[in-house]
């Protein structure tokens, strides 16, 4: 397999987000045995992988620490990391959240002909599958200055094949920025 298998993870010392992962990791490598699996952490995150913590690291073949502001909770740290994989791994990948199990190869990833690549959250449209989640992301379209009646999906980021060009480095150039604009307006 060509492409890599990325994962992003942050975790404070009293989550189990490292087992979690653990799990996801150990399941691609199992399926995926020559993969190029590479985890990326912020550098609180890294301080914990330490004893049975550290086991992770015996199934990933690379570990990005990116040093973050202290003071950024845990799950803007995973955004800011999550917004800027492009920026940070060469090659085409495949994202994964730490919440996924593989269960098959997926060796197929690199046959697939579209530049970026995910699934519509619960693959349907937006206004569709879950009155909540549309009323949310409408405020915060409106926050925003954009108007969600002109889309149609909401795409579910816990899985994304993005090849490597350079409109998906813009694309995430405009994803991370519009993450911190969103951040400072909310």
């Amino acid at each position: 397999m060509k492409a890599k298998l990325v994962y992003v993870l942050t975790c404070a010392p009293e989550k189990n987000y490292i087992e979690q992962a653990l799990l996801s990791v150990f399941t691609a490598r199992h399926y995926n045995p020559s993969a190029n699996i590479i985890l990326i952490v912020d550098d609180q995150t890294n301080t914990l992988f330490t004893g049975r913590r550290e086991e992770i690291l015996n199934y990933t073949s690379e570990k990005i620490v990116v040093n973050l502001d202290p003071a950024l909770s845990m799950m803007d740290k995973s955004r800011w990391l999550k917004t800027s994989v492009r920026n940070l791994v060469k090659g085409d990948f495949l994202f994964i959240d730490c919440d996924t199990l593989i269960t098959q190869s997926l060796e197929e990833i690199d046959i697939c002909e579209y530049p970026i690549a995910a699934v519509p959250e619960s693959h349907l449209p937006i206004k569709s599958f879950n009155k909540h989640l549309y009323e949310k992301v409408a405020g915060l379209s409106s926050k925003l200055e954009w108007n969600i009646e002109e889309e149609q999906y909401y795409f579910s980021s816990g899985v994304i094949y993005v090849k490597d060009l350079p409109q998906n480095y813009e694309l995430f150039d405009k994803w991370h920025t519009y993450w911190k604009d969103g951040r400072e307006k909310s």
